[in-house]
């Protein structure tokens, strides 16, 4: 549901005194006093607990050590453009932050708003109850500072712990962009990348054999890839793979259509779930993800493979093995 002449209308009226101030360059972290630590990275595989079907993750998980009511700060300077008042949507309470006309930085999952924003939540909480309300607001009329205190932490929506979700959006709200890419305050987590599994059509096949086999025209592939930490599992960033040396296929999560949001399954394999990932090597195009998909119509009788998995910080796996039809 949405309130926004009403409350454009409330900005104005009960307008608070604003800082002039300019923008500054580069990101911060957005917590302060916890060790900064990635949780999740861009593009993981979610099954939904409020819709039928999984979705990507669109953004990063920044750890607050399993606390709620941490300080989030913005991570730039900015205005905001919109406060989503909600306890059940998979985001949770959010705000949305516009950078310099050129991003808007959400930040969800959180416990309470900041003082500037806490009174339109707190009014539209008393006008429509536990209904889902998005607040709308003027350009520049709510300007933030870089580091300044934008919410709280916490588990609003679906999240399963007490966190902060960073995600960043085009300014036309049409994409998601990964924020390692665009954040350099974000940590390099001490991990290892691994690949688990690989199946063929199908068939689950032992990782590290020399010779595969195969039936039919086409060999659909899937491979089972994580990035491991001490303390919990993340996703990959990008797979390619080539063909006696040609390059059939190349997934990247370097952006994500809004319109591929709920379009998991047609990227991810059967047995995936939020920390375990298999990644086809034969999805569409259409997905904003799949940069090319020239599976040859018959492949040959024999080939060699070679699959290269890597992560957000430039790690590397590489898979290689010879592909015959059986």
């Amino acid at each position: 549901m949405r309130c926004r002449s009403r409350l454009e209308f409330v900005v104005f009226s009960l307008l608070i005194i604003l800082t002039v101030h300019t923008f500054s360059a580069g990101f911060i972290y957005p917590i302060k006093n916890v060790k900064p630590r990635i949780t999740s990275t861009f593009g993981e595989y979610r099954p939904s607990m409020t819709e039928d079907n999984p979705h990507f993750h669109m953004g990063v998980d920044l750890s607050t050590a399993y606390r709620s009511g941490v300080p989030i700060l913005s991570i730039t300077d900015g205005y905001i453009m919109r406060v989503d008042v909600d306890d059940n949507d998979i985001y949770g309470y959010t705000v949305y932050v516009v950078h310099d006309e050129k991003y808007i930085l959400m930040y969800a999952h959180l416990s309470d708003f900041s003082e500037k924003l806490k009174y339109f939540a707190e009014s539209v909480k008393r006008e429509f109850g536990n209904r889902r309300v998005e607040i709308y607001f003027p350009k520049d009329i709510l300007k933030v500072e870089k580091g300044e205190t934008i919410g709280y932490s916490g588990e609003t929506g679906e999240a399963i712990a007490p966190h902060c979700h960073l995600e960043i959006r085009s300014l036309d709200g049409k994409r998601s962009i990964d924020p390692v890419e665009i954040v350099d305050s974000l940590p390099k987590p001490n991990a290892q990348l691994e690949i688990l599994g690989i199946r063929i059509n199908g068939e689950d096949e032992e990782v590290g054999r020399t010779v595969h086999t195969f039936e039919g025209d086409q060999a659909l592939i899937e491979v089972n890839a994580r990035l491991k930490t001490d303390t919990n599992v993340l996703g990959i960033d990008s797979i390619e793979m080539y063909i006696d040396d040609t390059k059939v296929y190349e997934m990247k999560f370097d952006e994500i259509d809004l319109s591929d949001f709920n379009k998991a399954d047609e990227l991810f394999g059967r047995r995936s779930n939020a920390s375990n990932y298999w990644y086809k090597l034969y999805a569409s195009e259409e997905l904003s993800m799949v940069k090319l998909n020239k599976l040859p119509d018959r492949f040959p009788g024999s080939s060699y493979v070679r699959i290269i998995v890597e992560d957000d910080w430039g790690r590397k796996k590489t898979l290689k093995f010879k592909l015959v039809r059986r």
